[in-house]
């Protein structure tokens, strides 16, 4: 994959508000840092954050 197609990828499951699609872009042991809000989450942790449920 192509590093375009990758932030493509991120990007729509992203706006689709597709948890394990954001998280697949992770590596197992990866970390998702949420910067405005200062917290970190896991791979598994991204999926199941509540932030899919309550975002416009």
């Amino acid at each position: 994959m192509r590093a375009t197609e990758f932030v493509e990828s991120y990007f729509a499951a992203w706006n689709h508000r597709d948890p394990k699609g954001v998280a697949d872009h992770l590596t197992a042991d990866g970390i998702y840092c949420d910067i405005p809000e200062n917290l970190q989450h896991s791979h598994d942790e991204l999926i199941t954050w509540d932030r899919w449920l309550t975002e416009q």
